[in-house]
């Protein structure tokens, strides 16, 4: 799951998501989305693939 405010990082949590990522190029800053409980934080959605190709499958 991927989200750019700390309700979508919750939300993609709360859905048992593996992969909560928020990102900076929308309305929240890295703080916010680290104290919400995001995997990961990505400066943009560019950093995406770098992070899925980390992901293992279940």
């Amino acid at each position: 799951m991927v989200g750019d405010t700390p309700t979508d990082v919750r939300t993609g949590l709360a859905a048992a998501a593996g992969i909560a990522a928020g990102v900076l190029t929308g309305a929240s800053n890295r703080a916010d989305l680290e104290a919400a409980g995001a995997t990961h934080v990505l400066d943009s959605v560019s950093a995406l693939p770098a992070v899925l190709e980390g992901a293992t499958q279940p």
